[in-house]
């Protein structure tokens, strides 16, 4: 849970943090309880389904807090093989964000999983987006 994680921190506190990067993060947990294999996991974990905890999984939710991460920079990573969290996560984050005019920069990385290997190769353009000092 940490890419979503990440940025629902920045959501929450966004004068502790500069720029976040979200890599293979669920952004919403209602639409990630009814997509995946997890359900049961998620009510366990947060007390019911989303129709029994709608406030609970709404506030976990990255998604929700698109009016405060639109203003700071966000770097989202997601594997195009990824079958614990669908890719549609990242999509649908990146869109919502682009529409309300944030700074997003995304990367669909060809035939990586959920794995923590997708920052092999990456790792520097992460660290240089996150310090703001990208190269254009």
């Amino acid at each position: 849970m940490g890419g979503g994680s990440a940025l629902v921190f920045t959501g929450r506190h966004p004068v502790k943090v500069k720029a976040v990067c979200d890599v293979f993060g669920i952004t919403d947990y209602a639409k990630f309880h009814y997509q995946g294999s997890y359900n049961d996991s998620l009510k366990a974990a947060f007390g019911g389904s989303p129709l029994q905890q709608p406030k609970y999984y709404s506030e976990r939710s990255a998604i929700n807090y698109i009016n405060v991460l639109k203003n700071k920079p966000v770097l989202i990573l997601h594997g195009d093989q990824d079958a614990v969290v669908p890719q549609s996560n990242s999509d649908d984050m990146v869109n919502k964000l682009t529409v309300a005019g944030g700074k997003v920069k995304y990367f669909v990385v060809p035939g990586m999983a959920h794995d923590n290997a997708i920052i092999k190769n990456l790792e520097h353009k992460v660290l240089n987006y996150l310090m703001g000092t990208e190269s254009q």
